[in-house]
């Protein structure tokens, strides 16, 4: 930060930069939001709703995407107007896009989410 003739503080581009945040995965959302108050475990929650339960896990975990055929599948089980699932994956993509530095090592952070082997 620095201060101008008014002593008055300014955001540098450096205290802005810092304070960036990397734009959280769909999966992420799906779990925190929907999964996890429900107090389901994933294999619970894909043998409740009939979701595959490696793709569910990959969701979570960051290394699927939501396409239509998976926010139809979610929609139903949650009651959720399946293009709230698509909106999400595209304002993820385009965040990605226009800011993809935000993006490294973005995977280490979905580290915290309590994964369930899928096998």
């Amino acid at each position: 930060m620095s201060t101008n003739a008014n002593n008055a503080v300014e955001p540098t581009t450096t205290t802005y930069e810092a304070r960036r945040i990397a734009p959280i995965h769909p999966g992420q959302i799906v779990w925190r939001r929907f999964i996890e108050p429900s107090g389901l475990t994933q294999l619970e929650f894909s043998d409740k709703y009939g979701i595959e339960k490696t793709k569910l896990n990959r969701l979570i975990k960051g290394t699927k995407a939501i396409d239509v055929a998976l926010s139809r599948e979610l929609g139903r089980a949650l009651g959720v107007n399946p293009r709230f699932f698509l909106d999400l994956q595209l304002k993820y993509l385009e965040a990605q896009e226009a800011s993809p530095e935000a993006f490294q090592g973005a995977a280490a952070e979905n580290d915290d989410i309590e994964q369930e082997d899928a096998s």
